[in-house]
């Protein structure tokens, strides 16, 4: 039986270096979902921050859903540059 080979961050970023913008922005979003489970295990245990000083009155209402959607937003639009180039 063949031995796996061991898969270095350094072999990973040589090999997506020779990747097109698009394939390289798909790789991220690959990434990016992999993450997704691990970082909304992270959130669901961390603590609430208070806004104190100059923020204590700024109405700060910004869900975690409202971060996503943007980053949804910039994401298509990313790769909506990209595949123009």
């Amino acid at each position: 039986m063949a031995r796996e080979e061991e898969v270095t961050l350094e072999a990973v970023l040589k090999l997506a270096k020779k990747l097109s913008p698009a394939a390289k922005l798909r790789l991220i979003e690959g990434v990016l979902r992999e993450l997704g489970p691990i970082v909304e295990a992270q959130e669901s245990s961390k603590h609430v921050v208070r806004l104190e000083g100059l923020w204590k009155d700024i109405p700060f209402d910004v869900s975690d859903e409202d971060i996503r959607e943007v980053r949804r937003e910039l994401s298509e639009a990313i790769r909506r540059r990209t595949e123009r180039c």
